[in-house]
């Protein structure tokens, strides 16, 4: 107690004082005579000069000792005080640093060290751990000896655009302390940035190992005052003020770093890896576990749609490290698994399960805080910014992507903001702007596509091999318990072959097909695609081995050699007998999709197409403000209305028992899922009212471009229109050839350039399209109204 009061209180103690002997101040003061604030080699800029090497005794210039030369201590202007009495030197400073660990894993990967006020002391560490709380520091007015560091950082900044090693370190520390004073608050915002930027362009491998330490500390510490401003900034409640220092995620986060990244070494050995990837992965989590993204949410949130959100360069930086937090499922924590009993699994499942709730948590708040701000931007803004918020799309896309590993709903709220984006896009004043809209909404169309749920189940059908031809259901091992599939590059169906319906006569002879059920009673059969040795990709029927499966030990009934546009399901044709099977081949029939109950009309290809048809989309093309360029880009999205107007069967009724007993009248042991029984199949696709809009605009516009552009897209969906929609536009068509247009003129040349368009189609204008527009490739009564059409053009 003696010896605490004896000490100055923290209003007078400055970052140099110490008990030293008055003669140090006169090493010092010699010292300053020659050093200019710039003297001392440190990180320079790649190009400023190359590497130079550093000071062998770096001066730990904040704790004001002093080197191993006995020079470089800094001094404050009180005066120091005298030497303590031998019997109180080991009394403790008043101010100490206490090391906490980490939220998150047992196994941390690093520490962060948090100053506070020592309210007791005691020889017993644990004893402190325990009586010793984190306190907030009061605001003091920085020393002098960090004013001079910062003088001196800020004059080498300047000069040679250069930076000490340990300076860099003690600087940025100091302002961490001061963080909420002026003159921190200038130094980082004029300094913070380059220092990071300059030792982050430095080459992991040519740096020693003290220089490189100056560097891990010096970003780590940079990293922590980026969290603590933004939680001043959130803490503030003033939406107008900005973090000054949130770009400094951008330094620290961005992957493309020298120190990070690294160059080729040269020689042999140029797949060695010279960069360190690992202490930007170490960043990245140590900033999720200090509660940083959640902070970071809550001050984007805060300035949605207004100048004050961070450029999009630094959230496209910022939004890469989001998706790194995210974990995907390995198959090595199921191997460690596999030794622990039951309830160290439970516990070490429950203890990962809460952890990937939390960083979804986390990555969600700050990819919506992103998507809003994105849908509230000016179109002056959207037309500076239309590859960076591309960039940012693509960034958001694959964070949800990574989130639907586990949670496939979540990549359904990631196109829903991408579908209102293109809206404000294609609904802008601006041309670039639409057009940007509509390549969008090309993507959109594609990856809805690809992403397709597979059928629920096939029916195989007219098999030579009696006991093949029955209905194949998706395997349960490859779906979740929601009915997700988990991988939609690894499906395959099942089927149990049942015994003889009951009744039979004993004894009775049995027919042909009877007798080759019968021989197939009991057998698995498996529906599954086989990666060949010329790594092609076939679908195989067959009864596979149950150790090692698609194997030569296999017995392969009917195969389908796939194309490459065939792999990814199976096709329901042109299937070929193998050894084991029979003629004639089987057909195949998918069912449904395999997606949870009530989700089959729910696909992203639903959600789509719902989304064009509720906002009109086609109208706004077809409309009075029509371009050329902009119906040219609708040709993806009119297929692809086209393409759902036979998407749908009728969904097959699934019984639920209920709750109560069946009433009377009903007569049933259960009712049919409302889920199934509201949805409407092929609600949302293509209508004729679009089609005759369409050909409306050929004999009413001027531009002869833009009805050149219509005929083609008539004509190129023509193919896979169904008859429903395909005659009534050729009757509209063959009907307008005896009107006049408003103009008083006939429509004889705008009908022949229809038919022109259908006969121009050649081979050369369709070798990169499957869907080629040929009388032969559409269907029977929709040529035969093509060519009703034609021969009313050549007799008018």
């Amino acid at each position: 107690r003696q010896a605490l009061e004896s000490l100055p209180t923290p209003s007078t103690l400055s970052l140099g004082q110490t008990n030293r002997p008055p003669h140090f101040n006169t090493i010092k003061r010699q010292r300053e005579t020659m050093d200019d604030g710039t003297g001392g080699d440190g990180a320079h800029p790649p190009n400023g000069g190359g590497h130079q090497q550093p000071q062998q005794h770096a001066v730990n210039e904040r704790e004001g000792q002093p080197d191993d030369d006995g020079g470089g201590v800094m001094i404050g202007p009180p005066p120091p005080p005298p030497p303590l009495p031998q019997q109180q030197q080991q009394a403790p400073p008043l101010q100490q640093a206490i090391v906490v660990p980490l939220e998150g894993d047992a196994t941390s990967i690093d520490n962060i060290v948090v100053p506070v006020v020592a309210v007791a002391v005691d020889n017993s560490a644990q004893t402190m751990a325990a009586e010793v709380e984190v306190a907030p520091m009061e605001i003091e007015p920085p020393s002098e000896a960090a004013l001079q560091i910062w003088n001196e950082v800020d004059l080498g900044l300047k000069k040679n655009s250069t930076v000490v090693w340990q300076k860099a370190v003690d600087s940025l520390e100091a302002a961490r302390r001061h963080i909420q004073t002026p003159q921190a608050r200038a130094f980082l915002t004029k300094c913070m940035m380059p220092i990071v930027s300059i030792l982050l362009e430095q080459k992991a491998f040519s740096i020693g190992h003290h220089e490189k330490e100056c560097v891990e500390k010096s970003v780590k510490c940079a990293l922590m005052i980026v969290k603590e401003d933004l939680e001043m900034a959130v803490q503030s409640g003033d939406v107008t003020k900005t973090c000054e220092t949130m770009d400094g995620l951008k330094h620290v986060f961005d992957k493309k770093k020298v120190f990070y990244k690294g160059q080729s070494r040269g020689g042999w050995s140029n797949s060695s890896p010279s960069g360190n990837p690992e202490f930007r992965s170490n960043l990245i989590t140590i900033f999720r576990r200090i509660k940083g993204y959640q902070i970071l949410a809550s001050y984007l949130n805060g300035r949605v749609g207004t100048p004050q959100f961070p450029d999009f360069d630094c959230i496209h930086v910022v939004l890469t490290a989001v998706q790194e937090t995210i974990e995907l499922p390995s198959s090595s924590n199921k191997q460690n698994n596999q030794n622990m009993d039951p309830a160290a699994k439970a516990t070490v499942a429950a203890e990962r399960a809460q952890k990937a709730q939390a960083i979804e948590l986390d990555a969600r708040r700050v990819s919506e805080a992103v998507m809003k701000h994105l849908l509230t931007v000016d179109e002056d803004t959207l037309k500076k910014s239309t590859d960076a918020i591309k960039t940012m799309n693509y960034d958001l896309q694959r964070i949800y992507e990574r989130l639907a590993v586990s949670n496939p709903r979540a990549i359904f709220d990631y196109f829903a903001h991408a579908r209102e984006l293109v809206l404000k896009l294609i609904t802008s004043q601006s041309l670039p702007l639409k057009l940007s809209g509509w390549g969008y909404l090309e993507d959109i169309i594609e990856y809805s596509k690809e992403n397709r749920p597979p059928p629920r189940a096939y029916d195989v059908i007219g098999a030579g091999l009696g006991f093949i031809n029955g209905r194949y259901e998706f395997e349960k091992k490859r779906r979740m318990e929601e009915g997700w599939v988990k991988n939609l590059q690894d499906i395959s169906y099942q089927r149990v072959v049942p015994k003889l319906e009951e009744g039979a006569p004993a004894g009775a002879p049995l027919a042909d097909g009877q007798q080759q059920q019968a021989s197939g009673e009991g057998k698995i059969l498996t529906l599954f695609r086989c990666t060949m040795r010329s790594q092609h990709k076939w679908w195989f029927i067959s009864e596979a081995d149950l150790d090692q499966p698609g194997t030569d030990k296999d017995i392969d009934y009917y195969q389908h050699k796939s194309k490459p546009n065939e792999e990814a399901k199976p096709s329901p044709s042109g299937w070929a007998t193998c050894r084991s099977g029979i003629d004639p081949p089987p057909t195949l029939r998918p069912v449904g999709f395999q997606v949870p109950e009530g989700e089959e009309y729910n696909t992203l290809e639903h959600n789509l197409a719902k989304w064009a048809i509720e906002n009109g989309v086609i109208e706004l093309v077809l409309g009075d403000s029509i371009h050329r360029e902009i119906v040219a880009r609708s040709t993806a999205l009119i297929k692809f209305l086209a393409s759902m107007c036979d998407r749908d069967d009728e969904l097959e009724v699934v019984a639920t028992t209920p709750a109560v007993p069946p009433s009377e009248t009903s007569g049933t042991t259960g009712e049919p899922s409302p889920m199934q029984t509201e949805k409407i199949p092929n609600q949302y696709c293509l209508k004729a009212s679009h089609l005759l809009l369409a050909w409306k605009m050929c004999m009413n516009k001027a531009d002869a471009a833009v009805s050149a552009e219509i005929y083609h897209l008539l004509v190129s969906i023509l193919p896979s229109l169904p008859e429903d929609l395909a005659i009534p536009l050729i009757h509209a068509i063959h009907e307008s050839l005896a009107q006049t247009s408003d103009k008083g003129n006939h429509n004889f040349y705008e009908v022949s350039e229809f038919c022109c368009a259908i006969a121009n189609i050649s081979e050369g204008d369709n070798k990169n399209n499957n869907d080629k527009c040929t009388p032969i490739s559409m269907k029977t009564q929709v040529r035969e109204e093509i060519l009703s059409l034609q021969w009313a053009i050549l007799t008018h």
